[in-house]
């Protein structure tokens, strides 16, 4: 199995109507920058499609090109804390949802 990460940049999509009045803010400060939903596609399209990073597996791509990943993806125990939280989040959901049925 082949598994791969990718970042598809600032991509002009209606995400900005979900997000929080902080992050709508940060958004439209960069929205010069955005890309087109058909360019932020485009290397999650070629990492299905093209045979280069099939022959790898595990990194984190941006505009094709492997780039580094943020240093916290490698802290063990930051994963382990955002794992719990996770649970945590899940189980609330899923007990709520059953609190409705």
């Amino acid at each position: 199995i082949i598994a791969h990460a990718m970042h598809p940049g600032l991509v002009s999509s209606n995400f900005i109507n979900y997000a929080d009045a902080g992050m709508q803010s940060r958004i439209r400060e960069r929205q010069d920058a955005s890309v087109s939903p058909e360019q932020g596609a485009d290397t999650l399209l070629w990492l299905a499609t093209a045979a280069e990073p099939g022959a790898t597996s595990g990194n984190y791509f941006y505009q094709r090109a492997v780039f580094p990943a943020n240093p916290v993806a490698a802290d063990n125990a930051a994963a382990e804390r955002l794992w719990l939280e996770s649970e945590k989040l899940v189980a609330r959901i899923l007990n709520f949802g059953m609190l409705n049925c």
